[in-house]
C-alpha cells in the first residue's frame, strides 16, 4: 500500500511544473464551469438538467449505500485523515498535507458559494431531496473539494493502485451528491477540480516522496 521508504523532499523541478500546470488546468475548469452556467438560461443548461435528472433518479438505496462513502467529502474527515496518514507514514509530511489541502478546499468551497450565489438543485428543477440542512448556495460542491484534496494530497503516498483508489472514492463522492439532490453537475465538477488545484499546491508547500526512495 505504503512506499515505506520514501522521504519528504521537495519535489523536483519537472514534478513541479507538472504541478503548476496541474494548478493551473484546475483553474481553468473551476473558471469555465462558472463561465458555462452563467451562460445557460436561468444559470442551468439542458445538459446539466438531464444529467442530474439521470443521477438524481436513484432509487433510496442507492443514495443509502452511497452515504457512507459520501462522508468523505465532510469537513470532520479531514483531522480524521490527517490522524491515519500520521499513524500509517509515522511522519508529519503527509499528515500536514492533506490537512492543508482539505482545509484549504473546504474555505475555497466556502468563499465560491458566496461568490457565484447558485442555488441548490431544488431551485432550478424537480429534485429528490435526501439530504437535511441544505440551506446554502450549491456552486462549488465542499464535498467533491474535500474528496479530490484529500486525494490528490495522499497520492504521492500510496502505491499506484491505492492512488486509483483514492480517486475513485473522491468520484464517488462527486456522484453522490448528485444521487442526494444537493448538487448540480457543474457544481461537482468545479468542486473537483478545486480539490485538485489545492491538492497540488499542497505537495508544492509541504513536499512529497523522494521518487528515487
Amino acid at each position: 500500500m505504503t512506499e515505506p521508504t520514501a522521504v519528504a523532499d521537495p519535489a523536483p523541478l519537472t514534478r513541479r511544473w507538472g504541478s503548476v500546470a496541474g494548478i493551473a488546468g484546475a483553474v481553468v475548469v473551476v473558471a469555465l464551469s462558472w463561465a458555462l452556467l452563467e451562460a445557460s438560461p436561468g444559470r442551468l443548461s439542458d445538459a446539466e438538467r438531464t444529467v442530474f435528472s439521470a443521477a438524481n433518479a436513484a432509487p433510496d438505496a442507492v443514495a443509502t449505500a452511497l452515504w457512507p462513502i459520501m462522508q468523505l467529502g465532510t469537513f470532520w474527515v479531514i483531522p480524521v485523515v490527517a490522524m491515519v496518514a500520521w499513524l500509517v507514514w509515522n511522519r508529519p509530511a503527509p499528515a500536514l498535507t492533506a490537512a492543508l489541502a482539505g482545509l484549504a478546499a473546504w474555505a475555497a468551497a466556502k468563499l465560491g458559494k458566496v461568490v457565484v450565489d447558485r442555488g441548490r438543485p431544488s431551485a432550478f428543477v424537480d429534485a429528490t431531496v435526501r439530504e437535511a440542512g441544505l440551506s446554502d448556495f450549491g456552486f462549488p460542491s465542499g464535498h467533491a473539494a474535500v474528496a479530490f484534496a484529500l486525494a490528490t494530497a495522499l497520492a504521492p503516498w500510496l502505491g499506484p493502485r491505492w492512488r486509483y483508489v483514492g480517486y475513485a472514492l473522491a468520484s464517488v463522492v462527486a456522484v453522490a451528491r448528485l444521487v442526494v439532490g444537493a448538487h448540480l453537475p457543474l457544481d461537482v465538477v468545479a468542486g473537483a477540480a478545486i480539490g485538485v488545484g489545492v491538492g497540488l499546491a499542497a505537495r508544492l508547500v509541504v513536499g512529497v516522496p523522494d521518487a528515487r526512495s
